[in-house]
């Protein structure tokens, strides 16, 4: 079974028009904890949630789960390969960051906090005001238009508490590191990075991957982070991986 996994303010809307590029009969695309409305309930802590997640997918056909992961999403499905290789076939992680340094983890808490703090004090709408705004965006200009009001329509779905319970379980802060575990764990399940050519926070952050056993990185031209949105096309011929 294939299974997209959502971005942090998206849905499993967000990867429609890949499914549409890349039909495949045995797919799912769930809600990730906090999303959606109500927001999708889940476990209190990261691996707690993990394993709670993999208890609803059913990994018996074709021999695994076929994960396409984007950002938040990406890091979930490295969270599945990491503590259940043996229920994983392969995966694909797009725009990936796959833990912090000791060092990080404080300001990247704090700034994770200050979120969740403006949701619960300002609300979705004027949260994905400020979301939208962030340079992590500035590509998506080449975006078609109704793509783009496409995106903040499912943003604006979701509720500020559920978002907020998100960034609290699910966000990088609260993340293990999974670098290591993810170098070991692809010489049995077969990786690819997939990173906008844009995207330059995360091809310095995804180099140390490269040339590893079992990994495989893909850069893709006129792209920055969120390449589910700016190039489809692109992500559907990863996906043909045989």
């Amino acid at each position: 079974m294939r299974v997209f996994l959502h971005g942090f303010t998206g849905g499993p809307g967000s990867f429609d028009p890949l499914r549409a590029l890349a039909p495949d009969a045995d797919t799912h695309a769930p809600w990730l904890l906090g999303h959606g409305r109500p927001a999708q309930a889940g476990a209190a802590t990261w691996d707690a949630e993990i394993d709670r997640l993999l208890a609803t997918l059913d990994p018996s056909g074709r021999g695994g789960l076929d994960l396409v992961g984007y950002s938040l999403g990406a890091r979930v499905a490295a969270g599945l390969v990491a503590r259940h290789p043996e229920q994983v076939r392969r995966a694909v992680l797009v725009g990936p960051n796959l833990g912090l340094s000791p060092a990080e983890r404080p300001a990247r808490a704090r700034w994770e906090a200050s979120l969740c703090g403006r949701l619960r004090s300002d609300g979705v709408r004027a949260f994905v005001d400020h979301w939208e705004q962030l340079p992590l965006w500035e590509s998506q200009h080449r975006v078609p238009p109704d793509r783009l009001a496409a995106q903040r329509a499912q943003r604006l779905t979701h509720t500020a508490e559920g978002l907020a319970r998100s960034l609290e379980v699910m966000g990088l802060s609260r993340m293990p590191p999974l670098w290591e575990t993810l170098r070991q764990a692809a010489e049995a399940v077969p990786l690819r990075i997939v990173v906008g050519a844009d995207d330059r926070k995360f091809l310095d952050l995804t180099a140390p991957l490269v040339g590893a056993p079992g990994i495989q990185r893909v850069v893709v031209p006129n792209a920055g982070h969120n390449v589910v949105l700016e190039a489809p096309e692109a992500l559907a011929e990863v996906l043909r991986w045989r």
